[in-house]
């Protein structure tokens, strides 16, 4: 899905989390990100994952190593993560996307949709004509 954001919170464009696909590193990256953007978005999350047994410190949902997480499957997960990158979407600028990089897919972030332009604005994400 291509941002076409009209709220007021925008995430900068530029990497969240980059060198793994662990999900033990992208959810609490993703949930990070959209806390800047969305509070009560990333509230509604961490709850569903508070509900699953994840620990709650001050700063929100206590992740910590993978082997003290809960017994959760792997898929649930996944589907929380998907659905967090989902709302992160709606955050970005114009013509940028949320997602793995193009070239590195191991590098999460807001990403211009047309890099095959070879003159863009990277901070707004719009083709420079």
């Amino acid at each position: 899905m291509v941002g076409m954001n009209t709220y007021k919170n925008i995430l900068p464009v530029g990497s969240i989390v980059h060198g793994s696909f662990r999900i033990e590193d992208l959810l609490p990256a993703f949930l990070f990100a959209l806390e800047d953007v969305d509070a009560v978005a990333a509230t509604r999350f961490g709850s569903e994952l508070i509900e699953l047994g994840f620990g709650y410190s001050q700063c929100g949902v206590c992740f910590g190593p993978r082997e003290e997480w809960p017994n959760v499957d792997d898929e649930t997960l996944i589907d929380i993560q998907e659905e967090v990158s989902d709302k992160l979407n709606e955050y970005v600028p114009a013509g940028c996307y949320f997602g793995a990089h193009e070239g590195d897919g191991s590098d999460f972030g807001v990403w211009d949709i047309s890099p095959a332009f070879e003159e863009y604005d990277a901070d707004a994400c719009s083709v420079l004509r």
